[in-house]
């Protein structure tokens, strides 16, 4: 065979076209690669060479079609740009919920075509968008009680303190597509039944959420939340009133088909304010979480199956008390 391929890559920083002071990140990435095989014998007889059959053709449309029948060839394209973000230039600067700096988002589109004697088209695009809000910040603790209680003995109320907002605040949603094509090509001059192509396509949305709090400084609250949802295709190739149908079906952000989500609280039970109690720690954790999963999608389109969807939940409850001995016959002179 007489093989040919070349293989170009690049990857680029557009963000060199802003001001250093901007603190602005545009990472792009581009790849194409083609591959091209031509046997020198003819696929449809292996015992004859192809320039010969070629040579044999009858017309110059019979013989490109020949070449085109007996070439093995593939192409890939893909360009990325990934993590587009603002980075916080002026390290001073207190973070604000609003701030673009809390924010970053990736889009990447790859295609790829291949033909050859066996298959007259295969086709597969990858498409992929995510949006990302991360916020995070050092707790402001108030303790309304410190000033007015002196005594140690008040320890316990003394030290009140709790926090007005949330420590981290976290959202990122994410498109992923898949369509791909795949048509086999008629080799038998005798046979006329047309060989349908084949479609394989997935369109699915996934969510996350998160918030984490610390209410105290002994108390830490965390939620966290995924949704997976799945967009309706219409059957076949996507065109016409089909494409106005998938849009729809994204404005809804979809069918959600699995959510779960998990609790956890922390906390550092103050036992040890308590006078006397010093020798003495408990750590205190409570989680919960729970799963809801959609019935299968043929049972939805089907009143006769009602399988129903499924739910799970759970809890931990977990204390761990710490005991120092030597602290606590320390404070008998009998036996310290």
């Amino acid at each position: 065979s007489d093989d040919q391929s070349y293989d170009v890559t690049t990857s680029m920083e557009l963000g060199k076209f802003f001001p250093d002071k901007k603190g602005i990140h545009i990472p792009m990435y581009i790849n194409v690669s083609t591959q091209t095989s031509m046997p020198q014998y003819d696929p449809a007889m292996p015992d004859v060479e192809l320039k010969q059959t070629i040579s044999n053709a009858k017309s110059q449309q019979e013989r490109d079609s020949i070449r085109s029948a007996a070439e093995d060839y593939t192409i890939r394209k893909s360009i990325n740009f990934t993590n587009i973000h603002k980075n916080r230039t002026d390290p001073t600067k207190p973070n604000h919920v609003w701030d673009i700096e809390n924010f970053n988002a990736t889009y990447a589109y790859t295609d790829y075509e291949h033909h050859d004697f066996t298959t007259l088209n295969e086709l597969q695009k990858t498409y992929k968008v995510a949006l990302a809000y991360n916020y995070n910040n050092q707790p402001k603790f108030y303790s309304p009680l410190n000033k007015l209680i002196k005594s140690n003995l008040l320890a316990l109320l003394r030290d009140v303190n709790y926090s007005l907002l949330p420590s981290r605040l976290n959202f990122q949603i994410s498109f992923d597509r898949f369509y791909s094509e795949n048509t086999l090509r008629n080799n038998d001059p005798n046979n006329f039944i047309p060989i349908p192509t084949s479609f394989n396509k997935s369109f699915n949305i996934t969510r996350v959420y998160g918030i984490g709090w610390n209410l105290s400084k002994s108390l830490q609250m965390d939620i966290d939340a995924t949704n997976f949802s799945v967009v309706g295709k219409p059957a076949g190739r996507i065109y016409g009133l089909k494409r106005d149908t998938l849009w729809e079906n994204l404005k809804k952000l979809g069918r959600t088909v699995n959510y779960n989500h998990t609790i956890n609280f922390n906390y550092n039970v103050p036992i040890n304010k308590i006078p006397g109690m010093d020798w003495a720690t408990l750590v205190a954790r409570y989680s919960t979480n729970f799963t809801w999963q959609s019935q299968p999608e043929f049972a939805l389109n089907t009143p006769d199956y009602n399988i129903g969807n499924s739910i799970q939940n759970g809890r931990t409850i977990q204390l761990n008390p710490t005991l120092n001995f030597v602290t606590l016959y320390n404070k008998f002179k009998a036996i310290r």
